[in-house]
């Protein structure tokens, strides 16, 4: 079956925040034609006509503002190429912050690679929360930040475990194609936190994922055994 061109020009993170802003936008035109139904029914027709023509016009801005956000990305990510990174971080925070198209998420994500490369951890911490929290952000890409969070945030000084693994809880309750890796930071918690039984549970989970890679359930079965064989010698002693 032949592929959609434009699907695969398409950036995926566009296309959906593009389509949740046009599904708010035809509720919006639909509470505006009821106002005209009642009075005339040939006023509402018209209104159909406009509704139609100013959702084209959406659409046209919406395609003129992803142009100039990429624009600016561009711009930012320059800046950064050539060694200015605070210049490049400060240009991506505000698109970021003001960008309502998929651009918004992908600034995000390489602002806080920038903060990273700069040796600003707390503020790229800060970057990946602003990022899960974000409820205009695909999900998908949600989990993703949660799980970079905590992959830095266990190696802190002092890390809060209970905070992280209530994190990663969220990202299981999506069932997205993360939760292995989630599962897999739960078990790398539970082990530093000396609860090995929790751990062996995370890795039980994660051979039982349907939609876990090959690889995951191979890493986690090895796992699994190398826990059995330090409770065999632990009890042995």
């Amino acid at each position: 079956m032949a592929k959609d061109k434009k699907a695969d020009e398409q950036n995926p993170l566009e296309a959906e925040i593009l389509r949740e802003v046009a599904e708010e936008m035809k509720e919006e035109q639909a509470k505006k034609l009821w106002k005209k139904i009642a009075p005339y029914v040939t006023a509402a027709i018209v209104a159909v006509l406009v509704a139609t023509g100013g959702f084209e016009y959406f659409r046209y801005r919406a395609r003129q503002q992803a142009a100039a956000d990429a624009g600016a990305l561009q711009t930012a990510l320059t800046a950064v190429q050539n060694g200015d990174l605070q210049k490049g971080a400060e240009q991506l925070k505000a698109l970021r912050d003001s960008s309502s198209s998929g651009y918004r998420s992908l600034a995000g994500l390489y602002y806080v690679d920038t903060l990273l490369k700069s040796g600003n951890v707390e503020d790229a911490l800060d970057g990946l929360n602003f990022i899960a929290g974000d409820v205009k952000a695909p999900a998908a890409l949600r989990s993703l930040a949660v799980l970079n969070k905590v992959s830095i945030a266990v190696d802190l000084d002092d890390p809060d475990y209970d905070l992280l693994t209530a994190d990663l809880d969220e990202v299981l309750k999506r069932g997205d194609a993360w939760a292995a890796d989630a599962l897999e930071l739960q078990a790398l918690i539970a082990l530093r936190q000396g609860d090995s039984e929790k751990a062996e549970n995370c890795f039980k989970q994660i051979t039982a994922l349907p939609q876990a890679s090959e690889v995951k359930k191979l890493r986690a079965a090895e796992n699994l055994n190398l826990l059995k064989q330090k409770t065999q010698t632990d009890e042995a002693k």
